[in-house]
């Protein structure tokens, strides 16, 4: 190791530490030998013990200088405000579903603990890693680094596993290659801006999902698509961003970095949250294509209603138009007549196009919201993907 420098000693080591968890992840970790609260536990005891010893090391300079890190800190913000834009909005087309995270309090402290400070500490180890190689080995560094990093994120056994070309080829689209990019891409943000602006956008693209109600219900060629395609966007539009501000024509860039387009950016990501939180359901309502033809011509195919949602205590009346969970698919329908059984409410409900009433009554806890709105046409690209089956489930055809 005698034609290794200081720094790049330093560099290998750490790339040894990650070597650890990675070999703690393929077999402690995958044989399932403890619960994943005490793997998520240990992994974050080991990459601390690395920051720890990174701590003790010289600082690792980005290849910027330290002025304008504020400016990309705030590029990579709106960089993930877009993608959230992009994610949820995919929700219009393939529709949402109940997010699978663990949204109590002690679910969302456990969360932002554990994988926020993962997230933390692996960006900052990422940094001193990529920023403490020569310009000669910064390649091969950086390689190993985003291999090392997609193997702990992912389980590559699964893919050898693979039974067909069919799941070998899911597998690899929809769980490794979008790790892969990703890394690929923060790895070259914490090259040029160092570790704060990744930091940024791996925790701004990952807190909503831990907080949301509801989540888009992707089909595995969009999250390929989307976990693919938007780093490598992302990645070339930072390569010529960086470009513009290292030219001389750059320097008002370089003398007020935080200032170029700020009331843009702040624009974009207002819009961007406020969009993200509509969709996902935070601000008490939120949106569903409809895909049948049974409340023509009140609302059409292809219509984007705006559900408010409502709680037990929340009165409906005859004549509101509701979303009911029909067993494998959710109905918007409207209420033509209410009666009791039993001491029990029950809502009797029909589509405005159809001739017959619907063959099940409804209780008030199956029902998920009221239509508040209607936005005509908007959804119609669903319609594109959408199996004909719903509407002939719904109306019996």
């Amino acid at each position: 190791m005698n034609f290794l420098t200081s720094n790049e000693k330093k560099a290998l080591y750490v790339l040894a530490g990650i070597s650890v968890l990675a070999i703690l992840e393929y077999t402690v970790f995958d044989f399932r030998i403890i619960s994943s609260s005490i793997e998520d536990f240990l992994s974050l005891i080991v990459l601390g013990f690395i920051g720890i010893y990174i701590l003790t090391q010289p600082k690792a300079h980005q290849k910027v200088k330290d002025r304008l890190v504020g400016y990309y800190a705030v590029w990579l913000l709106a960089c993930a405000a877009i993608y959230l834009v992009i994610y949820f909005g995919c929700g219009f087309f393939f529709g949402f579903g109940r997010n699978p995270f663990d949204r109590s309090l002690t679910g969302i402290l456990r969360n932002v603990f554990f994988f926020g400070g993962a997230i933390a500490l692996k960006e900052w180890i990422r940094n001193f890693v990529i920023n403490k190689a020569e310009k000669k080995t910064v390649l091969l560094y950086g390689m190993i680094i985003v291999v090392l990093y997609t193997l702990i994120e992912v389980n590559i056994l699964d893919l050898i596993s693979s039974s067909s070309v069919e799941e070998f080829t899911i597998i690899l689209c929809e769980k490794i290659l979008p790790v892969l990019t990703l890394n690929i891409f923060l790895t070259y943000v914490c090259y040029i801006a160092g570790s704060i602006p990744s930091i940024i956008y791996m925790l701004a693209t990952s807190v909503p999902i831990w907080f949301f109600e509801n989540l888009p219900n992707l089909e595995w060629i969009v999250v390929a698509v989307l976990g693919v395609a938007f780093p490598l966007i992302a990645l070339l539009a930072l390569m010529e961003t960086v470009n513009n501000v290292s030219k001389k024509k750059a320097v008002k860039i370089k003398n007020h970095p935080k200032t170029i387009n700020f009331v843009v950016w702040i624009f974009v990501i207002g819009f961007c949250l406020v969009a993200a939180f509509f969709t996902a359901g935070l601000l008490n309502t939120f949106p569903t294509v409809l895909v049948s033809g049974s409340m023509s011509p009140t609302i059409n195919r292809g219509d984007v209603v705006v559900i408010k949602k409502i709680d037990e205590d929340t009165e409906i009346f005859v004549g509101d138009v509701v979303i009911f969970n029909a067993g494998e698919y959710d109905v918007v329908h409207r209420v033509v007549d209410i009666y009791y059984e039993d001491g029990t409410k029950k809502f009797v409900t029909k589509g405005d196009a159809n001739e017959n009433i619907d063959n099940l009554s409804i209780e008030h806890k199956n029902i998920g919201g009221v239509v508040v709105a209607t936005i005509p046409y908007i959804g119609l690209p669903r319609l594109l993907i959408e199996s004909a089956e719903y509407e002939k489930e719904i109306n019996g055809t």
